[in-house]
C-alpha cells in the first residue's frame, strides 16, 4: 500500500515491471547487467558479461526468482524455462517466463 511499487501493484503493471530489469540489475550488482524484452505471452530475461569468475547460479536463481515472484504479485502466472544458464555452465542467462494474465 506504500512506497516504490505502490503503483505497479495497484495497477498491475506488467510491462513497466519487466522493463525495469536493467534498473533492478544495476541496484544491486556492479558487474555485468541485465535486460528484459516483452511479448504479449511471456517475457525474455538475460543476465550478460558477468565476468567468469562470478558467474555464480545465485545470481541467477536470485535474480529470476525475484521477477517470477514480482510478475506474480502482479498477477500473472508464470511458468520459468530456462534457455541459458550459469547453474548449466553458460557464460549467460537466459529465461522465457512465460505469462497468463
Amino acid at each position: 500500500t506504500a512506497g516504490p511499487y505502490k503503483s505497479l501493484l495497484e495497477f498491475k503493471d506488467v510491462e513497466r515491471f519487466a522493463a525495469m530489469a536493467p534498473v533492478l540489475w544495476s541496484n544491486y550488482f556492479d558487474k555485468g547487467s541485465a535486460r528484459s524484452e516483452i511479448y504479449d505471452d511471456r517475457i525474455e530475461l538475460w543476465i550478460e558479461d558477468v565476468p567468469a569468475e562470478v558467474r555464480h547460479p545465485y545470481f541467477e536463481y536470485s535474480v529470476v526468482g525475484y521477477f517470477q515472484r514480482g510478475l506474480e504479485l502482479l498477477g500473472a502466472e508464470v511458468k520459468r524455462h530456462p534457455v541459458e544458464s550459469f547453474s548449466a555452465g553458460d557464460e549467460r542467462v537466459h529465461y522465457q517466463l512465460t505469462t497468463a494474465r
